[in-house]
């Protein structure tokens, strides 16, 4: 059991930064990229949409055969944020982006050395 959530837990891993690094990839082509079944890819996905991790994004306007057409797939940007901090003795920086790296706001500060007696 313990190996199967562990798998479980890996291929979700692998899902959210395929979409990350590919946003509007569809689920077919998913498992296509990651060598993993259709099935486990659609049941993944359907936990994470859950989770609000993901979102659809419309649906492809090119089909490549028959049925129903491919929906697109891309992380939710609102999810979170990331704070990066760079601190160095003359200055300190912080930049704060969007999960999908779009910077929002950077700030540089030169720092005031005091001499000690």
């Amino acid at each position: 059991m313990a190996d199967n959530n562990r798998l479980h837990s890996v291929n979700t891993s692998r899902i959210l930064r395929t979409i990350r690094l590919n946003p509007g990839i569809s689920r077919i082509k998913l498992a296509d990229v990651l060598d993993l079944n259709r099935s486990t890819v659609t049941k993944i996905i359907k936990v994470i949409i859950e989770k609000g991790l993901v979102l659809t994004a419309g649906k492809n306007t090119v089909q490549s055969g028959v049925g129903r057409r491919q929906v697109n797939l891309e992380i939710n940007e609102e999810i979170g944020l990331i704070l990066g901090l760079e601190i160095q003795h003359s200055r300190y920086s912080a930049v704060l982006m969007t999960i999908n790296g779009s910077v929002l706001d950077f700030l540089m500060v030169p720092t005031v050395l005091q001499k000690t007696i």
